[in-house]
């Protein structure tokens, strides 16, 4: 266990290394040159929750799920100088962003080959239990709303099918046939905006 641990506080120190090796390159990229002699603060976000590794130096480098919005308070907070050119480095950056980035590395796999179902978002489990207006995962007791539900696996739908239409049809078979067609058309026509083309409708966010 402490060998694991080990190498994992190694591999992190790396990650981060590789980060600021990064952050050079686009720096240079962006023609923001007189950037590069500045000294750089590298974090790394793990944002998965429940995930910690224990006796971390106190200076290291990481970011758990519980301590980022103390960190942005104080980032918030450090009433720091901005001038022009750190807003223009702030947009160019911004500007980077790209909401349909897919990694090239993703396995194969098709909506006919996945399982159906919603999944509960803190244990990852299918099996549930409905009230009226609540679904309650019956291994960790979590609950949520059936419409939030439904309406988050629309959305994990989306990532992971962007080519694919988002119809009633579709989300029906996608959310394991467990809740009528109506109920997820008012969903779909709550959160989203309706489309047609010809006979087929759809929805886009």
């Amino acid at each position: 266990m402490k060998m694991a641990l080990f190498f994992r506080r190694i591999a992190t120190a790396c990650k981060i290394q590789s980060i600021k090796s990064i952050e050079k390159i686009l720096l240079k990229q962006l023609a923001f040159k007189q950037w590069l002699f500045l000294q750089s603060e590298g974090l790394r976000c793990i944002h998965k929750f429940g995930f910690y590794i224990y006796n971390l130096p106190p200076t290291s480098a990481i970011l758990f799920v519980g301590q980022l919005e103390r960190h942005f308070k104080a980032l918030a907070n450090a009433n720091q100088f901005v001038n022009v050119q750190d807003k223009k480095l702030a947009q160019a950056l911004a500007n980077q962003h790209n909401g349909n980035y897919r990694p090239d590395n993703l396995p194969s796999y098709g909506f006919d080959s996945l399982k159906k179902g919603i999944l509960c978002p803190k244990f990852f489990s299918f099996e549930h239990t409905d009230t009226r207006e609540n679904r309650i995962c019956t291994t960790c007791g979590h609950k949520e709303k059936i419409t939030d539900a439904i309406y988050r696996s629309i959305l994990e739908f989306q990532m992971l099918f962007p080519e694919i239409p988002v119809s009633v049809q579709t989300i029906f078979e996608w959310c394991g046939g467990k809740y009528t067609k109506p109920r997820i058309r008012r969903v779909l026509s709550q959160k989203m905006t309706k489309y047609s083309n010809g006979p087929m409708t759809y929805y886009k966010n």
